[in-house]
């Protein structure tokens, strides 16, 4: 058959059209083909990919005569592949075959894109951003009161269906889910959201943002210099020795939901942590102990859970490389309590089924892939939802938690924003969210340097954070360095002893471990503190503690002390326990004042006189060990006890 009357009868061209003005498609690489037809067979129903196919029928029609331009030696055939747009009842995989043959290239599905109107592609912008959007703001952005309408099927309306129109945006799905805003009778109100189907995601972002195409399109060499840069690589491998030895003296309880806020801002205190925010931290938000909770809890768990108590004292550098990788899963319980403080209404559904781990091993990957190049956090989340090979691509909806999770009555609110949440702001509440913390928690921690705007956001107290890089000690974790060289930390003494008298004085300002001093000793001026056997017991129970606290002393205090200073620490673990408790245990008896006969019986007779003691208020005491003869002596003279 001749290729004009092929192609009249594969789109109803009319017989005018002529070859030379036909719609031209590039033919796809042949893996990168078949790669594409798989992600649409797999994560697309066949309504779903039918009602694609009606969505491209407008353009495929209006271009007359539609060619396949070969690879292989530039010429131009039939389409044929598109066939099996125009009928229903096309098998599944040939649809979305034809379907792959133009979304996966960008040439090809950018003659869809421009037959769109501006606001049309205003919509597809803001759905390629937030992946939902409600009805409502869907059509103030098309500006129409009309979105959608009534199919009948089956010749009763019962059965009739919703579908977009324009036919031209139908690629989008339609679903049911609780308003952030509309409230009925104190219930949240369901109203219809527009999506946009996961499997297709990648192939339009390459088309609306073509920089997207590029490698490593989400990296930079400079910053912009209005941003402000943090680096905890020294410092934390400082503090670890001091967090050790807090752990190890039971100055941190582990709950079953992580460690209380309580102890985390005491310890941190008593470390003299840093923070990210500084002054200008949000009150009310946490900011204020950000870096201090996002150093001490996944140490902490790691000690607790993960090493089981152990008193091993590992390097810093081997403990994060097994938080980060055969432990990181174990991680998944604490991460939503950890990096949605701000969130209230997370059930126990969302912290044992949420998908952070995925997310955050596919965000490693990326640093993994650029680990010399600041990388953008917005940009770095949206890679990772175009991702073919990411687990979250067939769920992106779910990409922390599940929206179905969401009910009528049930009030997921930011508590730093004060909005309730819905399915529209998902991909930011959680997904850009969680990739912002968790960035915050890589900077706190020593693995990576985090560049913050100076804007403050109102989505969630963690949204300055914009650009992340990793450090020497980041790449080692992560198994891109096989050796760690750490950073130049100047050793020097942080405390002075009085070889006299018990005085300490600090020796620099601010000192890291000035707070951890004054569990132990009194403030007799600016940078003395005096130390007595009071004040060194004052949070000693017992023996152990003591040592603890001698431990702590010469780790972090001085392991150099004078003669007055070996005695005074002789002295407290000579007087530990001076009193041995007497173990012997005695039944007690009280007798009645009227009870003459028994009175004598007990003054008078030898061995009932030997076997008790005698105490004030016609009381006596019995050993447990002497209990039987009592009873038998007793019994002898007519007594039963």
């Amino acid at each position: 058959m001749a290729t004009k009357e092929l192609l009249q009868k594969l789109f109803g061209m009319s017989p005018d059209k002529i070859i030379t003005d036909a719609l031209i498609f590039e033919e796809p690489e042949k893996t990168e083909w078949q790669k594409a037809a798989s992600q649409l067979n797999d994560g697309l129903s066949k309504n779903q990919a039918w009602t694609m196919c009606q969505a491209l029928q407008p353009m495929l029609r209006a271009g007359g005569a539609v060619m396949v331009r070969m690879r292989a030696n530039g010429k131009k055939r039939p389409a044929t592949e598109l066939q099996g747009l125009f009928s229903q009842n096309t098998n599944k995989m040939d649809m979305t075959r034809g379907l792959a043959l133009i979304l996966c290239t960008p040439t090809n599905l950018q003659h869809y894109v421009d037959r769109l109107t501006a606001k049309q592609r205003e919509l597809w912008l803001r759905l390629l951003d937030c992946l939902y959007l409600t009805e409502r703001e869907a059509k103030r952005i098309l500006g129409t009161d009309h979105l959608t309408v009534k199919e009948k099927q089956r010749g009763y309306y019962y059965y009739a269906t919703e579908k977009i129109d324009p036919p031209e945006l139908m690629f989008f799905d339609m679903v049911r889910s609780p308003s952030a805003e509309v409230r009925r009778y104190g219930f949240r109100e369901y109203v219809t959201f527009i999506s946009l189907p996961a499997p297709i995601y990648s192939f339009f972002l390459h088309v609306f943002r073509p920089e997207t195409q590029e490698e490593g399109w989400y990296t930079r060499n400079e910053l912009p210099k209005d941003h402000a840069v943090f680096n905890f690589e020294a410092d934390s491998i400082i503090k670890h020795p001091l967090l050790q030895g807090l752990l190890e003296a039971g100055k941190l309880n582990m709950k079953l939901k992580g460690l209380s806020l309580t102890d985390v801002k005491r310890v941190g205190k008593s470390m003299g942590m840093s923070e990210i925010f500084g002054n200008d931290a949000i009150k009310g938000s946490n900011q204020e102990l950000l870096r201090t909770r996002y150093y001490i809890e996944p140490l902490s768990l790691d000690y607790y859970i993960f090493r089981l108590r152990a008193k091993t004292h590992e390097p810093y550098n081997y403990i994060l490389q097994r938080i980060f990788s055969a432990s990181f899963n174990r991680l998944c319980y604490y991460l939503p309590s950890l990096l949605f403080p701000h969130i209230k209404g997370l059930r126990r559904n969302f912290l044992e089924d949420n998908k952070l781990c995925e997310m955050l091993k596919d965000f490693n990957q990326l640093l993994k892939l650029h680990p010399d190049s600041w990388i953008s956090i917005p940009d770095a989340l949206q890679e990772t939802l175009c991702e073919p090979d990411s687990k979250n691509l067939a769920s992106y909806d779910q990409l922390v938690f599940n929206p179905s999770y969401i009910s009528d009555s049930h009030d997921l609110t930011n508590l730093f924003s004060q909005k309730d949440i819905a399915v529209d702001t998902f991909i930011t509440e959680f997904g850009l969210t969680a990739t912002q913390a968790y960035s915050l928690m890589l900077c706190s921690l020593g693995m990576a340097e985090v560049a913050l705007s100076p804007l403050n956001h109102p989505e969630s107290p963690f949204a300055r954070a914009e650009f992340i890089r990793l450090t020497n000690l980041g790449r080692y974790v992560l198994n891109i360095s096989k050796t760690y060289e750490p950073p130049h930390i100047e050793q020097k003494a942080f405390f002075e002893l009085d070889s006299d008298r018990l005085i300490i004085r600090s020796l620099v300002n601010p000192n890291p471990y000035e707070q951890l001093l004054k569990d132990s000793s009194v403030a007799i001026s600016k940078n003395r503190y005096e130390t007595s056997a009071s004040s060194f017991l004052t949070h000693c129970k017992n023996r152990e503690d003591v040592e603890k606290n001698i431990s702590i002393f010469r780790q972090f205090i001085s392991s150099d002390l004078p003669p007055l200073w070996k005695q005074f620490f002789d002295q407290l673990l000579q007087h530990c326990n001076p009193l041995e408790k007497d173990a012997t245990a005695y039944q007690h008896f009280r007798l009645s004042p009227d009870n003459a006969d028994l009175i004598r019986l007990l003054t008078t007779d030898e061995k009932l006189r030997q076997l008790i003691i005698r105490a004030e208020d016609y009381r006596i005491l019995v050993k447990n060990s002497d209990l039987n003869k009592f009873e038998e002596r007793l019994k002898k003279h007519g007594y039963l006890l």
